[in-house]
């Protein structure tokens, strides 16, 4: 990109060429446009997450640069007044930063963000780490293997480039959340198709979201490789490079592709699955909303600012789909099994709440902020994962139980700057959840006089969805069972709240798994007045192994499948509503 001679003015700094003319540097600028790049901003005061953007345009006369921000959670326009911003533009063997832009004014729009910044004053420009790297083609399936910690279950990602100082890997914002800028990471492993394997240790230099995406990018730089590695790590670049290039049609196609890349189809075909693909209504409108739960965690972890606008329109979606179909929405609930557990339970706790809440006159002006509180009440357990609480799920040990009890003061901390979960909703929402009328609650131990309604409502409501999801230390409780061992103890939950939540949700809850005398197994989309199921899809027979089903009836049909017997646990028969 930047191609031209230095002018006189150029130097090295940390071994990059550092340029200070500025009229050099709107010629570099007016060369973007036709190369090609990526490009991505940094608010360097303000956060060490960098933005995907692209050129408007620029005016060199008012010495302005207009840019377009599609997706910049958190980005306030008083944090941006006063922060310098750098402008990098990469290529797969260059980098060039312009730096010491400033914001000269910001437009918010439907589709993103505007700025308009001052000219770079400043260049920086180099190889990017050791070498040049090989972008894999969409088609190039490399699987890599990550652990964060010691006995921590790896965590999957895609291989997207390859270098001899680092790799890029695709991975979705769902096992994103233990992950940190400059964190040392033990074991990486690179997993081929024809079945070799690359590791080594790492460093993480990047996370970066995806633009309207449900992944992001991790930058890592290998660390600690032997003379082995390197020259490993030279045949797995090599090889890489011809099968790009064979894929592309370029030169060295004649030579044929690489037997790195050659999978055993017989092996591919025994792999494939034939799973039934289904799409719920309203799934896709809760899985924006558990995008913006995994910005939120990545924002608190990275301490950059919070995507706080984001997570007020998530309240807002949550509440409309409530109004436009309640028992829709719950099914779509249970259709999220590839989640993480705390997403699944904070998102069904904040559903709940808003649900009850809003036919409550004493409690419905107040419905909006609580699902704000809701929908990230149990992000405080992703934060502590850490080497001595390697994951959140299996059976923890007693100490790993104690600590994870510091999960409300380590998310309350968090948000002491965030400014959109109010003070109150920390205490009545985050806090009180965790609290039992008879005092043997967390994290203060309120009693009865303690705990206000709102809270005596939400521990309800949080402990009966716990009580219904697979624990490492116990299977999942049917809905009844949680409503009666509820109903037993007066003395620590509110009978008013258990009572009254039954009445919203019935004997036989929305997306729960009901069995009827024949062996049929079906899960509960519809229920009725009364809140008896009137609509299921029935997905097994157990008196027919291995045999898919995928059938919706109405109650009409109900006879064919023989008496309700009631309700089992998915877990049982390795089942999840879809």
């Amino acid at each position: 990109m930047a191609d031209s001679p230095p002018p006189s003015s150029a130097g090295k700094v940390n071994g990059q060429i550092e340029i200070r003319d500025v009229r050099h540097i709107t010629e570099v600028l007016e060369r973007l446009e036709y190369q090609p790049h990526s490009l991505s901003l940094k608010f360097n005061e303000v956060s060490d997450i960098s933005y995907p953007t692209h050129i408007e345009r620029m005016d060199a006369g008012e010495n302005l640069l207009y840019l377009s921000l599609c997706d910049a959670p958190g980005l306030e326009d008083a944090s941006l007044a006063s922060c310098l911003l750098t402008l990098v533009a990469e290529t797969d063997s260059t980098l060039v930063s312009f730096g010491e832009l400033r914001v000269q004014r910001t437009t918010h729009l439907a589709q993103g963000l505007t700025l308009e910044v001052s000219l770079p004053t400043v260049l920086h420009t180099g190889s990017k780490r050791k070498d040049a790297r090989i972008s894999l083609t969409s088609a190039m399936k490399v699987q890599a293997r990550i652990v964060c910690f010691t006995d921590q279950e790896p965590l999957i990602a895609t291989l997207g480039n390859i270098s001899h100082g680092g790799c890029m890997l695709d991975m979705p914002l769902s096992r994103c959340g233990s992950l940190k800028g400059n964190m040392d990471l033990p074991s990486v492993s690179l997993h081929f198709p024809n079945g070799e394997q690359f590791k080594t240790q790492a460093s993480i230099r990047y996370i970066k979201p995806a633009a309207r995406s449900h992944h992001a990018s991790i930058g890592l730089a290998f660390t600690g490789l032997d003379q082995q590695g390197i020259q490993q790590l030279s045949h797995v670049i090599n090889e890489t490079d011809r099968e790009v290039a064979w894929r592309k049609g370029e030169g060295m196609q004649l030579a044929g592709p690489s037997t790195l890349y050659a999978e055993d189809r017989t092996r591919r075909r025994r792999h494939q699955s034939r799973a039934i693909s289904v799409s719920a209504p309203m799934v896709e409108d809760l899985k924006g909303i558990v995008r913006t739960q995994h910005l939120f965690l990545l924002a608190l972890q990275q301490q950059a600012p919070l995507p706080n606008k984001q997570l007020a329109e998530s309240a807002d979606t949550l509440m409309q789909l409530l109004q436009h179909n309640r028992q829709q929405l719950f099914y779509a609930l249970g259709c999220l099994s590839d989640e993480p557990a705390w997403v699944q339970h904070s998102l069904a706790v904040a559903c709940r709440l808003c649900d009850l809440m809003l036919v409550e006159p004493e409690h419905a002006p107040r419905a909006r902020e609580a699902t704000i509180a809701a929908l990230v009440h149990d992000m405080g357990k992703a934060m502590l994962v850490s080497a001595e609480l390697p994951s959140l799920e299996g059976t923890l040990e007693s100490g790993q139980l104690e600590r994870l009890r510091q999960h409300v003061p380590v998310l309350i901390e968090a948000l002491e700057h965030g400014g959109l979960v109010t003070s109150e909703m920390q205490a009545e929402i985050i806090s009180g959840i965790n609290e039992r009328l008879d005092g043997t609650g967390y994290p203060q131990g309120l009693d009865r006089h303690g705990m206000t309604p709102m809270s005596r409502m939400a521990s309800v409501i949080d402990t009966i969805d716990a009580m219904t999801r697979p624990r490492g230390d116990r299977r999942a409780s049917t809905a009844m069972e949680a409503y009666q061992l509820l109903y037993r103890q007066p003395e620590r939950f509110d009978r008013h709240w258990v009572v009254r939540y039954i009445q919203r949700h019935g004997f036989y809850p929305i997306a729960s798994l009901i069995r009827f005398s024949q062996g049929y197994l079906a899960w509960v989309i519809h229920l009725d007045e009364s809140g008896q199921p009137s609509r299921i899809r029935v997905v097994k027979n157990t008196s027919q192994d291995g045999a898919v089903l995928n059938e919706v009836l109405n109650r009409v049909d109900f006879a064919q499948l023989g008496r309700l017997e009631g309700l089992v646990c998915p877990d049982a028969y390795g089942l999840a509503p879809y």
